[in-house]
């Protein structure tokens, strides 16, 4: 269920301190199998080439620019950095579709097998700008901020929407834990246990107010279930959930190993 779930995103829009944060991101690898990537903005991929890494780097690349940020990361070569997947935004809120088919052509740039991920902002015409994204072969990004948008009942829309078109999709980067974030009684954040969840449900064709309340819910052992799943179970919940960014790994491992270990 968890293999490869995480990317490491200790540097998505913060200040830290590279050869830290690269540090830190081999040792989750090197300690278990739940990180996937160090998610890196492009403007940021020269400095890990900089760094001493005793291993490659496997980074999520994140594009801040518009499709031409694409097609030049198709001709970087960064040492000691492999690129396995890269993430573009639609920025283009008039036309979500026309800037879908400019990322899709851009990506061609990239190799084969560099995974692509294009952010889906919940506004009118997103699903039009997924259904180009699946047929040419590409991955949704989606966010999940509660206190913007989308809402726990946005997300469950758009979730359920991607898994009705059969479109693989990545968690934009946040500051997640396993169960969702709440302070003074707000929702600040939903949980990956809660994501997760939802999924499962929606593929079950659970109706959205349900969804909307899996992404919403705190308690500890209701979330843990997840942890009982069968092979078959989890191997469906993952084919449409690839990924999630997040930006504390160790929290979200120690309290993922303190929930598994109190179900135990």
């Amino acid at each position: 269920m968890f293999d490869l779930l995480v990317n490491d995103a200790a540097l998505d829009g913060r200040a830290s301190a590279v050869e830290a944060a690269v540090r830190r991101h081999l040792s989750h690898r090197g300690s278990s199998d739940l990180v996937r990537s160090l998610q890196v903005p492009d403007h940021r991929l020269g400095e890990i080439g900089r760094t001493v890494a005793p291993e490659t780097v496997r980074a999520h690349v994140v594009n801040t620019t518009g499709a031409g940020g694409l097609v030049s990361l198709g001709g970087r070569t960064v040492h000691g950095v492999q690129v396995i997947s890269a993430e573009s935004g639609l920025r283009d809120l008039d036309d979500l579709v026309g800037n879908a088919v400019r990322v899709i052509a851009a990506a061609a740039e990239l190799e084969d097998e560099v995974e692509v991920y294009v952010g889906l902002p919940p506004v009118p015409g997103w699903q039009r700008a997924a259904e180009a994204v699946e047929a040419a072969g590409l991955y949704g990004s989606l966010g999940t901020d509660p206190a913007s948008d989308p809402s726990a009942l946005g997300l469950a829309g758009q979730v359920s929407a991607l898994v009705e078109l059969d479109l693989p999709f990545a968690v934009a980067a946040a500051d997640f834990r396993a169960t969702p974030t709440v302070v003074d009684g707000v929702l600040r954040q939903h949980g990956v246990l809660n994501l997760l969840l939802a999924v499962d449900a929606l593929i079950d064709e659970a109706d959205l107010d349900r969804a909307a309340c899996i992404l919403m819910e705190t308690d500890p052992t209701a979330l843990a279930s997840v942890f009982g799943w069968d092979d078959a179970r989890a191997v469906r919940v993952r084919r449409r959930i690839r990924a999630v960014g997040v930006w504390d790994v160790t929290a979200l491992t120690d309290e993922l190993t303190s929930l598994e270990s109190g179900r135990a």
